[in-house]
């Protein structure tokens, strides 16, 4: 796991999760997932467990762009026209459907709520 953090350049020191992935997308999954979280740096043993966690629900990129695009507001329909089926069919809305039913609760984005100035 080293290497997996890293500190921020910012005067409070922060941590800031170092992306693995080579897509903006799956990138920005870990990003809005972990800013619903409260797992810092030193929390290894539960960072690995997450890890496993998401292999055992087989969480593929694919999946990640998808939760993505839905967290961005993209309806079924539109998430099958943005991501590439293989080459022999495109991508459907029923296997879009079928892909994010199959995602377990833990690993779903939610929207956060803004504050309002009081």
């Amino acid at each position: 796991m080293d290497g997996f953090w890293k500190p921020a350049a910012s005067p409070h020191r922060c941590y800031v999760f170092r992306w693995k992935a080579g897509n903006v997308a799956t990138g920005g999954y870990f990003y809005q997932y972990f800013l619903g979280q409260t797992i810092q740096p030193a929390d290894r043993a539960e960072l690995r467990d997450l890890a496993r966690l998401m292999v055992d629900a087989k969480l593929s990129d694919a999946k990640k762009k998808m939760l993505m695009l839905q967290f961005s507001g993209f309806n079924q329909s539109e998430i099958a026209k943005t991501l590439p089926g293989n080459e022999q069919q495109p991508l459907t809305r029923q296997a879009v459907s079928k892909a994010l039913a199959s995602i377990p609760a833990i690993f779903l984005l939610k929207k956060r709520k803004k504050r309002t100035a009081r």
